[in-house]
């Protein structure tokens, strides 16, 4: 779902992570350094998709996802706590997003 379908048009970064994580949705976004430090900063998370482009139409961006979807449909890899870092079409790298938040390193 697009922000302007959930009534989030407008909204920070922060609400949009907030209302991702209450239902329980990935974020796709290619706000990378936003997302990547809001997703860093949690215990748990459904997982995030960042395409590392700017001025990407519509199409281009399909282009860049359907690869990632087609992948993670076959595999049924779970992206709890995992970043997909996408660079072009086919070409991305699915991680673990540790935890960076020095209150919770023991």
């Amino acid at each position: 779902m697009h922000v302007v379908h959930i009534g989030k048009s407008g909204a920070s970064d922060s609400e949009v992570w907030a209302y991702a994580y209450e239902h329980d949705q990935i974020v796709l976004t290619i706000n990378a350094s936003d997302f990547l430090r809001l997703a860093k900063n949690v215990d748990l998370h459904p997982g995030l998709i960042v395409l590392r482009a700017q001025g990407l139409d519509r199409d281009e961006q399909w282009e860049w996802i359907a690869p990632v979807l087609g992948v993670l449909e076959k595999s049924e890899e779970d992206l709890v706590n995992k970043v997909v870092e996408v660079v072009g079409p086919g070409k991305f790298t699915i991680r673990k997003l540790p935890r960076t938040d020095s209150s919770h390193a023991k």
